[in-house]
């Protein structure tokens, strides 16, 4: 057992720490527990720290739409594009282990769903050994240890939230002091003082500004189904004092991607030891629910034949296209398991014909979670020249910790085939003509499919990205139009079957009323919308009344 004795401003506070009695591994020890400990003084003292029992930050701040990886493009110059975070409440219950985050969330760009601009609010917390989720529509859940499925194909888990939690300075302290985590690792990095802090779970590294002794940053690494490994940074700015403790009035979360902002939050102000802190402990509906496994097992998948050789896959919105002695598929999109039953599904779907070729119709990453199965199964990749470096990105990253929930978790190799403007696949058996989207807002670096001889359109967010509010109801016709296309059937991706033509406008135009309402509410109450007024321009009423 090894005896500290931290030196705090009122007096002496005893903690016992048990590590191996090894010369060496007290020496180090005793280093970091030295930076810990002049830490905690600039912080304001051990029993300060430890006198805060619970704390909630409020505030507001913003998220990075699919943290990068839904642009116009997935070049990095690209500008990102955010949803904003009000009515955001970080809080935690020290003495009984426990923290939540809720906040509110909203587009900041044109999206198609209701859900996207609802300013719905949803929690996700820990308690204890539970972490669990609570949506805008009231359904608490279980999280798994991991995922890559959180909201919006973001990481998440019992063990994400436990480092989230990890990420303040008050929290990563007092963790410490209180023996729920070990300093180790004393080094130097890029000038700052670093300690790893050790949990049970495993650790997060703890940076400190040498100028001023307090916590400047907290990281630590987390799985991403399309990015495989990444690492999250978490800094610190704008100290105050609040009562006497020393706290930063704003955060934000970097991940090593291309160094990406992911997450904003800037606080109002704290509530410390409050009588009025809401209840976070995880629902009696949670924690009687047995822990779940980090992927959900593939559903059933549902095979339609849409014309001669071109099949639709329900769910996922796959299209699997026959050629004379091999298969494509357009688009691969859902979670681990799904992606690699559609890929054994496609190359049993028609014997001594192997599947070998994926057409990618964009980078954004809900339709691009399947890609590193595809990689894995050695795939060849058809896509717009522009999204090269992305995919590649998506295709080389490893994984190595997180081998069992990422596919691909060494890294691959991209076999790429580029589209510029127009490619044509053909053999004897099938034509395939992939065009580059044209006049569209959601996606510039986009390709869609085109089979002449059954006039079957393939696509992804063209003509069907969302029809409760049809932002972008004119890009199928505008490109049909471009192309001096004709159009008897489409396989959508984000419609659970095959359409006609006259169904996929009829589709369109239920959302192009609500599109134009939605601008026009809020055009009243003197807050213009990003997207509005809508571009929209045909005529979407008449041309539909004889139907």
């Amino acid at each position: 057992m090894k005896k500290r004795i931290l030196s705090s401003g009122v007096g002496t506070f005893v903690l016992i720490l048990s590590v191996p009695f090894q010369i060496g591994v007290v020496s180090a020890q005793s280093s970091a527990d030295a930076l810990i400990d002049r830490v905690v003084e600039k912080m304001g003292g051990a029993h300060a720290i430890l006198d805060v029992r619970t704390i909630e930050a409020n505030g507001y701040g913003m998220e990075a739409y699919f943290w990068g990886g839904g642009n116009i493009t997935g070049d990095p110059g690209a500008i990102q594009k955010w949803a904003e975070n009000p009515n955001m409440s970080a809080i935690w219950d020290f003495e009984n282990d426990r923290y939540l985050t809720r906040y509110r969330h909203n587009f900041m760009f044109p999206f198609g769903g209701v859900f996207g601009h609802s300013f719905s609010s949803s929690a996700w917390g820990v308690d204890g050994d539970v972490g669990y989720a609570l949506t805008a529509d009231g359904e608490a859940r279980r999280l798994p240890e991991w995922t890559t499925g959180g909201a919006w194909g973001k990481p998440d888990g019992r063990i994400f939230r436990v480092y989230e939690s990890l990420s303040h300075p008050l929290a990563a302290i007092r963790a410490v002091l209180s023996g729920d985590a070990v300093a180790e690792n004393l080094r130097t990095e890029d000038g700052y003082e670093v300690v790893d802090l050790v949990i049970d779970e495993g650790s997060v590294t703890l940076g400190i500004e040498p100028s001023t002794m307090l916590p400047r940053w907290v990281r630590w690494s987390l799985p991403h189904q399309n990015l495989g490994e990444l690492v999250m940074t978490t800094t610190f700015v704008g100290y105050q004092a609040w009562d006497a403790v020393q706290l930063p009035m704003t955060w934000s979360s970097t991940i090593d991607w291309r160094s990406t902002l992911v997450q904003t939050r800037l606080l109002d102000g704290y509530y410390v030891n409050s009588d009025q802190m809401p209840d976070i402990s995880a629902p009696d509906v949670v924690v009687e629910q047995p822990p779940l496994p980090p992927i959900a097992p593939a559903n059933d998948i549902a095979v339609t034949e849409v014309a001669d050789g071109i099949w639709h896959l329900d769910p996922g919105g796959h299209t699997i296209v026959e050629f004379a002695d091999h298969l494509v598929i357009f688009e691969l999109g859902g979670t681990f398991e799904h992606s690699r039953a559609v890929i054994e599904l496609a190359n049993g779907l028609v014997e001594g014909k192997p599947l070998t070729h994926l057409i990618v119709s964009h980078h954004h990453f809900d339709h691009t979670r399947g890609f590193r199965a595809a990689i894995e199964a050695g795939l060849t990749v058809i896509s717009h020249r522009g999204n090269r470096e992305i995919l590649a990105d998506m295709a080389t990253r490893p994984a190595p910790n997180f081998a069992d929930i990422v596919p691909n978790p060494y890294g691959g190799t991209l076999d790429f085939i580029p589209v510029d403007g127009h490619l044509r696949l053909q053999d004897e058996e099938m034509t395939l003509d992939i065009y580059q989207v044209v006049k569209n807002n959601h996606m510039a670096n986009a390709v869609f499919a085109y089979a002449p001889e059954s006039r079957t359109l393939i696509e992804a967010d063209l003509a069907t990205p969302a029809n409760q509010f049809s932002f972008w109801a004119e890009a199928y016709e505008d490109n049909l139009e471009h192309y001096g296309l004709e159009v008897d059937m489409v396989s959508p991706n984000h419609v659970s079957r095959p359409m006609t033509h006259a169904e996929t406008l009829e589709w369109i135009q239920e959302g192009v009323a609500a599109a134009l309402a939605r601008c026009e509410e809020f055009g009243a109450l003197g807050r213009n919308l990003p997207g509005c007024p809508p571009y929209i321009y045909r005529d979407w009423v008449d041309r539909f009344s004889d139907e």
